[in-house]
């Protein structure tokens, strides 16, 4: 399943559950959310294979998307390349 959007805000956060819950229906998944402000759940109503896993305030070490911009960071941060092969 692929899902790509220019950006996320709180319709296309439950449009991406959605989606996600009919992917093997019958699988349980836990979704890792931030306090992101489009993470909101007040008025959506989540599918029952689907457990929101909150992490705590200012704990970027416990979001998984905090790793791969860091990994990103510090192997290419401040290099130059003369073309993509390299």
């Amino acid at each position: 399943m692929v899902l790509e959007v220019e950006n996320v805000n709180k319709d296309i956060f439950h449009n991406y559950l959605e989606q996600l819950s009919k992917h093997k229906p019958k699988e349980l998944k836990i979704v890792v959310i931030d306090n992101a402000g489009f993470h909101s759940t007040k008025d959506i109503e989540i599918p029952d294979n689907i457990k929101l896993l909150r992490i705590p305030l200012y704990t970027p070490e416990l979001n998984p998307c905090e790793q791969v911009w860091a990994y990103i960071k510090k192997r290419f941060k401040n290099n130059i390349y003369e073309n993509l092969k390299n």
